[in-house]
């Protein structure tokens, strides 16, 4: 008899027992075998797609400032053809850290993390991102270097997932506080 009058999960009366409101609960995930747009585009994945793709821009901006300062890594980047890059690949290099910063903050901005682009702005931008990865993975997978074709076509692949998924995703207006959490039924 006990059991009969336990709430069921996802039912209105379990979500207020769990201090829900009716209308924070999310959305109903959909029975297996079914393509599950919440799991990807909503949530938490986009969030932590787009800190992933900023640490890795954060470690793209560190390789960039090395080569700008002279460090041999220049094999991973512009062609593969110089060791250590010439006058005019370092500020091709500087203004490569820029873009690294630029696309971590739109990418963040997106989902919510951080609120530094708003509108119709921040949503192109986040397609020209998915759209510059997505041909970067194409022009590092046909370069001559063998370094740039093994490293950076798979960065820029892994970059452009990350982009797409965001881009996809809900547009959320500033940062994320306190979001509800999702109950399957």
């Amino acid at each position: 008899e006990f059991l009969d009058r336990r709430p069921q999960r996802g039912s209105e009366e379990f979500g207020v027992r769990q201090g829900r409101r009716e209308d924070e609960i999310a959305h109903v995930v959909k029975p297996r075998g079914e393509f599950r747009r919440e799991v990807w585009f909503t949530g938490g994945m986009p969030q932590l797609l787009a800190v992933l793709a900023s640490l890795i821009l954060g470690i793209l901006a560190l390789l960039h400032t090395a080569l700008v300062f002279g460090a041999p890594f220049g094999r991973l980047t512009w062609g593969g053809k110089h060791r250590v890059l010439p006058a005019g690949l370092r500020v091709a290099s500087a203004f490569a850290v820029l873009g690294c910063i630029g696309s971590s903050i739109v990418m963040l901005s997106h989902v919510g993390l951080l609120s530094l682009v708003h509108g119709v702005w921040l949503v192109v931008t986040s397609w020209a991102v998915c759209a510059y990865f997505a041909i970067g993975t194409v022009r590092n997978a046909i370069s001559k270097s063998k370094s740039e074709r093994t490293t950076m076509s798979v960065v820029n692949l892994v970059l452009a997932v990350c982009a797409l998924v965001v881009a996809l995703s809900e547009y959320r207006d500033g940062p994320v506080s306190g979001e509800s959490v999702t109950v399957a039924q």
